[in-house]
């Protein structure tokens, strides 16, 4: 891309751009000298980019800064701004001269290209850690079963047959969510919304989780004011109900309540799962969706996880133009509302 071309003098404000700069911006160069072209310079960026130019010029130095400016068609663009002192053949400082280049796709494949580096270490983490655990503890038990078979009474057998099934669920589990959340990342997932009934799908997740309610004793309620048909891709709704609904279980004490609900707003529905559990941190919360960040906690009785089944609820609320909205308290339980817009 052609380099934008600007020149200050000693009162500090800019008198000449180039063709090229005025093509970029679309706009005259009666209308960008002085600090005209400030004014398209993105109000987060203008007083550094201020303050860069000022100090530099004061001392008489050359700098490099970047900064977001609009081009001719309203969008913003990141430029990177090369600035020098220049002076007459006497050594007299006559002003500024810079020249600037469009980075913007440069620095998008730096950002895609460090997502994908935080994916793979965070896939070759699962694989290392969190899906080693459970696969190790199967290939022990039925080692120890194997050996002992002979051995073992009725009580110990149907103990180890227990663990073995409760690791092989895990394991599962993460390689469902693991095979999601790849097929995210590629491409492959295919987004088939249809038109389905939202209290039928919330019923058979509920059910699909009855097991583990049961057990910690949840007193599951459902305030499902809307359970009429909706437009959504009902296996994606479905896993981030499930995913959703299971870390609010296993982050909830034994007895204590699970709220679901469902509402119907003016351009969409919202649904809505609420616990009364550990909480988190509004840092934690903060970086809840980032792959970058470890987001795995143990559940109230020591039950584990890896995050990503919230990296995939991310996913798949994006695929519908939704939001996920995180309210939560350090020993008070959280709150995640997920809007889903309807036309």
């Amino acid at each position: 891309f052609p380099a934008l071309i600007w020149r200050s003098g000693l009162d500090k404000s800019c008198n000449y751009f180039n063709k090229h700069w005025l093509e970029f911006t679309g706009r005259s160069l009666e209308q960008e000298v002085g600090n005209g072209w400030a004014e398209g310079v993105h109000m987060d960026d203008l007083e550094a980019c201020i303050e860069t130019y000022f100090t530099a010029f004061d001392k008489r130095e050359s700098f490099v800064m970047e900064y977001r400016i609009k081009n001719r068609l309203g969008a913003y663009r990141w430029l990177i701004d090369y600035g020098s002192p220049f002076f007459d053949m006497n050594n007299i400082f006559l002003g500024y001269i810079g020249s600037c280049y469009d980075v913007t796709d440069v620095k998008n494949n730096m950002v895609q290209m460090n997502n994908l580096i935080a994916t793979k270490n965070k896939f070759f983490s699962i694989i290392a850690h969190d899906l080693k655990n459970p696969l190790s503890n199967i290939v022990g038990m039925s080692d120890l079963l194997q050996k002992k078979i002979n051995e073992l009474d009725i009580v110990n057998s149907a103990i180890i047959s227990n663990m073995l099934n409760d690791s092989a669920k895990k394991s599962l589990s993460l390689l469902k969510n693991l095979l999601e959340w790849s097929r995210c990342q590629t491409g492959s997932i295919k987004y088939t919304p249809d038109i389905v009934n939202l209290g039928t799908i919330i019923q058979m997740e509920v059910a699909l989780l009855s097991d583990i309610i049961q057990s910690k004793k949840i007193n599951l309620i459902e305030n499902l004011h809307f359970q009429g048909f909706v437009t959504i891709d009902k296996m994606m709704i479905g896993t981030y109900i499930r995913n959703i609904l299971s870390n609010a279980i296993k982050f909830t004490n034994v007895g204590d309540i699970v709220t679901i609900s469902t509402e119907q707003s003016n351009d969409g529905i919202v649904i809505s799962i609420k616990d009364e559990g550990i909480g988190m941190k509004q840092s934690f919360i903060d970086n809840l969706f980032q792959i970058q960040h470890s987001n795995s906690k143990k559940g109230t009785q020591g039950e584990e996880g890896t995050g990503i089944g919230l990296l995939i609820c991310k996913e798949f609320a994006d695929y519908h133009h939704g939001t996920i909205e995180v309210t939560s308290t350090e020993g008070k339980g959280s709150e995640f509302r997920l809007f889903i817009p309807q036309h």
